[in-house]
């Protein structure tokens, strides 16, 4: 369509070269109507959501199961001395002698010599996996506003009435171009809590990091994003597929529409 209308303007410009080539577009605006589309795709969206609701308390009870679990064994872990055994495994784990890993990591190593693990990973990912869902579920955000917040989107506000200070999360703007301010439960704000203290350094700060707006196509200013990643000893931003997805690691059952 936008090439018949681009020979109509250029005829109306040069009569004598494209007049003859502007003809009416063959294509109708009910052949090009996307509204039922759109409703079809909404209606299967909406399909999916009630499929997985259901499983929705297993995911959160799994998630966080993992996560003290992950906890537990990086710290008996770290209290073993290498090559010895690692209290509480049912495997059992032996803490590796891995002089050429880097020294924040914690190896270990099945006793039957099939694998290595990496438990300072692990248990980075159960937690910022737990922590994904449990932001996700109570503030109902998309997976852009997630990676957008940052220690400052958590204000207080001060009811007239009583002075009491009530806690919002500022949500910026995204696909809506409208900023939004959420009240904090407390559910919320343990994992909020606990998303901070995780992110402190020694002097009590959040640290800084620079992320790549791929929409924008730009840089933006280095901020305290509440989901950033350690790798190569550097920080930086989460990545987009931070978002939690019902898969086998988590021991949640799925449906054929998740494969």
């Amino acid at each position: 369509m936008p090439f018949y209308l681009d020979i109509a303007q250029w005829a109306a410009e040069e009569p004598a070269r494209w007049g003859p080539w502007a003809v009416p577009c063959p294509i109708s605006d009910d052949e090009i109507h996307k509204t039922k589309d759109r409703k079809h795709r909404k209606a299967r969206m909406d399909q999916r959501t009630r499929e997985r609701l259901p499983v929705l308390p297993a995911l959160i009870s799994t998630a966080d199961r993992r996560r003290h679990t992950a906890t537990k064994l990086l710290q008996a872990a770290q209290n073993t001395a290498p090559g010895a055994v690692i209290p509480g495994t049912s495997g059992p784990l032996r803490r590796s002698l891995a002089p050429t890993a880097a020294g924040h990591l914690t190896w270990a190593e099945e006793t039957n010599g099939e694998r290595r693990r990496n438990l300072t990973y692990e248990e980075a990912e159960a937690f910022w996996t737990f922590a994904a869902i449990e932001v996700l579920r109570l503030t109902r955000v998309r997976n852009e506003e997630l990676l957008e917040l940052t220690y400052h989107s958590v204000v207080g506000y001060r009811l007239p009435s009583t002075g009491a200070v009530v806690p919002l999360l500022q949500i910026a703007p995204s696909k809506t171009h409208t900023e939004r301010l959420l009240l904090v439960s407390p559910e919320l704000a343990d994992a909020l809590s606990a998303i901070i203290g995780r992110l402190r350094n020694p002097t009590g700060a959040i640290p800084l990091v620079a992320a790549d707006d791929v929409r924008e196509k730009v840089w933006n200013a280095p901020m305290p994003l509440l989901f950033n990643a350690l790798a190569d000893g550097r920080r930086g931003p989460a990545s987009p597929l931070l978002a939690p997805r019902l898969s086998p690691n988590l021991g949640i059952p799925t449906t054929r529409g998740d494969r």
